[in-house]
């Protein structure tokens, strides 16, 4: 078994004391807002969201399967549609897809030790839904593109690094300027500083970006 958590090391057999706290740590405005728990086969059971919002989804590796976890009776809190926002993205559910951590952590516990799943979990599959057609029960409100919680962050944590990059390129070269002042800064020598400066910068942005297209190609396979 192997467990991985939103910007945490992934756990390779996990105890049940280290599965209970990575789930009930689970908050959708993060820092940690997605998990998911793996064995040996591929199987995998993933939760989006925490506290009392969360989507619960498991995998068959042999067949491949995607189910989503829904209640027998709809929520009176959430309509049909409503979002749930995460790091991930946003994933409109249905009213009788939403779940609590409590309810998750049986899930992954009993995933854990090869147990049959809580009873009171029910699952509809959604890998027809998940490739753009309309399989399965699954409701049209829940119909999304198929792609794992870890895969979808992939491409919003480039950006923020292409940015974060971009940023402290500005911030350095107008630090230089404003300590040598614009005088100094257009001299030669001065100016074979910035070029370097910017050329550095330059291939940082390049690099950056080219991961991203990398994990975008990943993505939609």
């Amino acid at each position: 078994m192997r467990i991985e958590v939103e910007g945490k090391s992934a756990v390779t057999d996990p105890t049940e004391a280290q599965v209970r706290k990575s789930i009930l740590g689970l908050r959708s405005s993060g820092p940690s807002s997605f998990a998911s728990l793996t064995d040996d086969l591929g199987n995998y059971i993933q939760v989006g969201g925490g506290g009392v919002t969360c989507l619960l989804e498991r995998r068959d590796a042999g067949t491949g399967r995607h189910f989503r976890a829904h209640h027998a009776a709809p929520s009176e809190v959430f309509a049909d549609g409503t979002k749930l926002v995460f790091s991930a993205g946003e994933v409109p559910l249905a009213a009788d897809e939403w779940f609590d951590s409590r309810s998750v952590l049986e899930a992954f516990l009993a995933f854990r030790t090869r147990s049959e799943l809580p009873a009171d979990i029910l699952w509809r599959e959604v890998t027809g839904s998940l490739s753009g057609g309309q399989g399965g029960d699954a409701p049209p409100n829940a119909a999304r593109e198929a792609k794992s919680f870890s895969d979808n962050s992939v491409l919003g944590n480039w950006r923020r690094l292409v940015l974060g990059l971009t940023s402290a390129l500005a911030f350095a070269l107008v630090s230089s300027w404003s300590f040598m002042g614009w005088e100094e800064a257009i001299r030669p020598a001065r100016q074979l500083q910035v070029a370097l400066l910017s050329a550095a910068g330059a291939v940082l942005f390049l690099w950056a970006t080219w991961e991203g297209w990398r994990a975008d190609r990943k993505r939609r396979r």
